[in-house]
């Protein structure tokens, strides 16, 4: 087990909310996480959880995602080809998660988790900050806001929001 100290090792943490209890939540359980700081998760199939991953306070962690059973905080998949994840998202619609990597050491990318097999399907270029994502289920459309620039072009200053599908 990791010290507290050690920042080479997250966690994601169980707690229980307590509701009504004067003394509030409290932690009832901590999982694991190496070398990943825990920035988002998202239920997926059945008891599957996709943890998303990025660095924390200085440490720099190669790419890698995991998928752990919710219940026993058992890693069940490690995914080594997206990272510096900020916002994750399950897809029922098509089966997949869509990672939003805005902080991936080769560039800013929308990454493609096939949730059936927990196999990495790709990683799509984004833009610079992009680190939201949303899909609608009903035509499968992932939907991620960009700044100006980069596959935005120039037709706004604000930005523009990115449409993905498949073809």
């Amino acid at each position: 087990s990791a010290s507290p100290t050690d920042l080479t090792v997250g966690t994601v943490d169980e707690i229980d909310p307590r509701i009504g209890n004067p003394n509030g939540p409290v932690v009832v359980n901590s999982f694991p996480m190496r070398n990943c700081m825990p920035t988002s998760i998202v239920q997926g199939p059945g008891n599957n959880f996709l943890v998303g991953c990025a660095d924390h306070d200085g440490e720099a962690f190669p790419p890698n995602e995991y998928v752990i059973d919710g219940t026993s905080g058992r890693i069940l998949a490690t995914i080594p080809y997206v990272g510096g994840v900020d916002e994750t998202w399950y897809n029922p619609g098509d089966n997949r998660y869509y990672l939003a990597a805005r902080d991936m050491p080769t560039g800013p990318v929308l990454g493609v988790i096939d949730a059936g097999t927990n196999l990495w399907l790709q990683n799509v270029p984004t833009n610079s900050n992009s680190h939201s994502v949303s899909v609608d289920s009903s035509n499968n459309h992932v939907f991620v806001p960009m700044q100006s620039g980069g596959p935005c072009g120039t037709q706004s200053s604000n930005g523009c929001v990115g449409v993905f599908a498949q073809q």
